[in-house]
């Protein structure tokens, strides 16, 4: 199952999520109209991370701010 819908009571604003079935049951019965309905959308996967390098500077004695 893969939740795919995110909803939001309007009274109590606690937050709820759904597979696409669980929604449609909810339709159906009619309590939709309670909610703030948010459709979730998948991120891109990230194929490549930054890579960061810590390095220390070299400018004063006794410096030790990183660069």
């Amino acid at each position: 199952m893969e939740v795919r819908w995110e909803l939001k009571n309007k009274k109590t604003g606690k937050l709820y999520w759904l597979t696409d079935k669980e929604f449609e049951d909810l339709k159906r019965l009619g309590l939709a109209s309670r909610y703030l309905v948010t459709e979730i959308k998948p991120l891109h996967t990230i194929k490549d991370p930054l890579q960061f390098e810590i390095k220390k500077s070299i400018s004063k004695k006794g410096d030790k701010r990183r660069e």
